[in-house]
């Protein structure tokens, strides 16, 4: 599956390009006469969307590789890599490429960055999309490896796969998650901006990682066909008007992101019913038909962790740069998404050649 990786990471990056560009101004912001009303509603819609079902499928194959990794070299080995290899890109993040934003933005104003406390600049930066992805991934892998070695044979909670109730699992999971976002949703507004407004995702993310623990476990990538995941895709596909609509008469994000209203209940089992039908769509699609051994995949496979690590750093300083040329921004946008999936692959490519590896870990 690694060029299934590699693809997420390059979308990853368009997408976020694309978040970005609308934050600074340089998107659909830019020409507030051409997306008013619906359409800059659907088109806010669109973007989030694509981002939140694009992380929580990214989760879904973490656990998968979790679950190959434990089974393949044991618990000490698993919390090295866990340990090392994450947190070494917390810290990555923390001291050096959210403090390399904050200049940039900031037009290098030094003096601003070193009078704020180490506590108050990491506490914020849970905030930031891909340090709290992390943080979570790292307290995931940490308490699956406590499970394995302590209390799996105790607690028989993962169940093979059956073909006749697939669908009703699949059910049962997008209510369950859909229903727990919705109630920490109620105190966490994934709206919240100063709030830790990713708290509202952790629901969905902890659902995909379990998910991709319980697939690797059974192998459901080689015994579901694409034929299931249909049903969910499509269920999604029709819904997502209904969830535009939803947004849009509810007169603003409040509404939707969060409290007690229909609006965020529909949003928060939306998700999981968008990322599970995805995550069977497109596992089993690569599976099927790209399925191949090819090195240069395998070896860029093995940089995606970094590449979500590193990409904002380049999208943010080629954003900066390209405002200074008259040109369209759909173009700025290509041009800053290509050049940023190059540039991070690179930087990934340098960190991992200086991070001590035990030894080489194959997933």
């Amino acid at each position: 599956m690694h060029p299934l990786r590699v693809t997420l990471a390059c979308v990853l990056v368009f997408i976020q390009a694309m978040v970005i560009y609308s934050v600074m101004g340089g998107w659909f912001e830019a020409d507030q006469t051409s997306f008013e009303g619906l359409p800059h509603m659907a088109t806010v819609t669109i973007i989030l969307m694509m981002r939140t079902t694009l992380m929580a499928i990214l989760a879904t194959i973490i656990g998968s590789s979790a679950f190959k990794l434990y089974e393949r070299y044991g618990p000490i080995t698993f919390l090295w890599h866990t340990i090392v290899r994450i947190g070494g890109l917390m810290l990555l993040f923390l001291l050096i490429i959210q403090p390399g934003i904050y200049l940039m933005v900031n037009q290098f104003d030094v003096e601003s960055l070193l009078s704020r406390s180490m506590l108050e600049f990491c506490w914020q930066q849970l905030n930031s999309g891909p340090f709290f992805f992390f943080v979570v991934i790292l307290i995931f892998n940490i308490c699956y490896c406590i499970y394995k070695k302590w209390f799996e044979r105790r607690m028989q909670v993962i169940i093979e796969l059956r073909q006749q109730s697939a669908q009703l699992r699949s059910a049962l999971f997008v209510l369950g998650v859909g229903v727990a976002s919705f109630v920490i949703r109620i105190f966490a507004p994934i709206s919240d901006f100063y709030s830790l407004m990713h708290v509202g995702y952790i629901a969905l993310f902890v659902g995909m990682y379990c998910s991709g623990l319980i697939a690797a476990r059974n192998s459901w990538v080689t015994k579901v066909s694409i034929g299931f995941s249909i049903p969910w895709v499509s269920f999604a596909v029709i819904c997502f008007p209904l969830l535009v609509l939803s947004i849009y008469y509810s007169g603003s994000w409040t509404e939707v992101s969060g409290r007690v209203t229909s609006q965020s209940l529909f949003m928060s089992l939306w998700e999981p019913m968008a990322s599970m039908g995805g995550c069977f769509f497109i596992e089993t699609l690569f599976f099927r038909y790209f399925n191949k051994k090819n090195k240069t995949a395998a070896r860029l496979s093995e940089l995606v962790l970094s590449v979500i690590a590193i990409h904002p750093l380049p999208v943010i300083t080629g954003i900066l740069i390209m405002k200074h040329f008259d040109i369209p921004v759909i173009v700025k946008w290509l041009i800053v998404s290509v050049a940023s999936i190059i540039v991070s692959f690179l930087l990934a490519a340098l960190i991992h050649r200086i991070t001590p590896r035990k030894k080489k870990l194959r997933y």
